[in-house]
């Protein structure tokens, strides 16, 4: 209904739906906004929640694992206020190239395809490299703003 409301061609709305199937058949890690009780919990036990499930991942690049070192309740309050936790399947896309980096990002389960092509990035012809658990993406647009000069996929 919202896409006839919406005017939205039948090869799009094809493709909308079945990937609305085919993604509603997976039985995906739950994302904290499948669980509507946590919305119940303190800020500060939230706070908690979160800086749990991160910090563990977020201290694998050195940078971050300093921080921690020096001031633990720091950084437990950094995560929960600077790292969110984003979900992606086969398929799709994290960035482009060319577009404004928003962040850094930290491969935590599954795979990515990192692409450069010539015509955004300093290579002579494509490359394309598949990136795992604790690879760290895009660090540079923790301190400057930064424009992709490459494109990531999820993978798995």
């Amino acid at each position: 209904r919202f896409l006839r409301q919406n005017v939205v061609s039948s090869n799009i709305s094809l493709l909308v739906q079945r990937q609305a199937q085919e993604r509603l058949r997976r039985h995906d890690k739950l994302t904290k906004a499948d669980v509507p009780v946590l919305s119940l919990l303190s800020q500060e036990l939230y706070k908690e929640l979160h800086a749990e499930i991160c910090v563990p991942h977020v201290i694998r690049h050195p940078f971050f694992r300093m921080l921690h070192n020096i001031d633990t309740r720091f950084f437990r309050n950094f995560c929960s206020m600077a790292v969110e936790t984003t979900f992606y399947r086969s398929g799709d896309g994290i960035f482009t190239a060319g577009s404004m980096a928003g962040g850094a990002y930290c491969v935590v389960s599954g795979n990515i395809v990192y692409t450069q092509e010539p015509q955004t990035s300093p290579v002579n012809e494509v490359e394309a490299k598949e990136l795992s658990d604790g690879t760290w993406l895009c660090e540079s647009a923790l301190w400057s703003e930064w424009i992709h000069v490459g494109s990531a996929m999820a993978l798995s």
